[in-house]
Formats: structure tokens, C-alpha cells, sequence
């Protein structure tokens, strides 16, 4: 019984994996193209990847909650020129619209600082 229970959630785990592959394959190259908007293509190096995750709100009506899928996001480190034409290693976080259809807006993270 248990071996059945284990075998269902890891094949339900390992498609939900392997279901959000292309979603972050294609975010990946959105993204590229966002930073071939301030770089020259073969003149940037992406190092990494990361934190590829949906945006989601909640909204309740009575007992009810119902989620729904608002964009997504991606960061994305790499060394080139930043949108000031700074060259140098830099960290974006990237998002996407809903339908991961195009790049909202890119926000650099390297040099954020946030005082509270």
C-alpha cells in the first residue's frame, strides 16, 4: 500500500517537474532577448539562471478561494551592459506577462539597496 503511495507521488512530483521545464525554457529566452535590447548578442555571457516561479493572486468570494496565474518571473545574472550601458557582472529579475507571451520589465537587483 505504501509503495503504491510513494510511486504515485513521485511520478506526480516528477511530471509537475518536468511540466514547468518548458515554461522556464521559454522565460529563458525571453529573457535573452530583453538583454539583447542593451547588449549586442555574442557580447554578453549569461552565467545563470534562477528562481523561474509564478506571480499569483487569491481571491475569495464566500468559502471559496480561487487562484490565478498573474505572470511570471525569472532572475537572470550574466556579465555585459546593464540598460545604462554599464559593463560589468549584473542581476536581473526578469518578469513575464501571464501568458508568458513578453517581458513586462526587468528590474537590475545587483545594486538595489533597500533601507528600513
Amino acid at each position: 500500500m505504501i509503495k503504491k503511495w510513494a510511486i504515485g507521488f513521485f511520478s506526480l512530483f516528477f511530471r509537475k517537474a518536468n511540466n514547468s521545464r518548458p515554461k522556464q525554457h521559454i522565460a529563458e529566452l525571453l529573457a535573452r532577448n530583453y538583454l539583447d535590447n542593451f547588449n549586442r548578442q555574442s557580447k554578453y555571457d549569461i552565467l545563470e539562471f534562477s528562481d523561474f516561479h509564478s506571480v499569483i493572486t487569491n481571491d475569495q468570494d464566500d468559502s471559496n478561494i480561487k487562484s490565478q496565474i498573474q505572470g511570471w518571473v525569472i532572475t537572470v545574472i550574466y556579465n555585459g551592459r546593464n540598460e545604462e550601458g554599464v559593463i560589468g557582472k549584473h542581476k536581473y529579475l526578469v518578469a513575464f506577462d501571464a501568458e508568458l507571451s513578453k517581458v513586462i520589465t526587468g528590474i537590475e537587483t545587483t545594486s538595489v539597496n533597500i533601507h528600513i
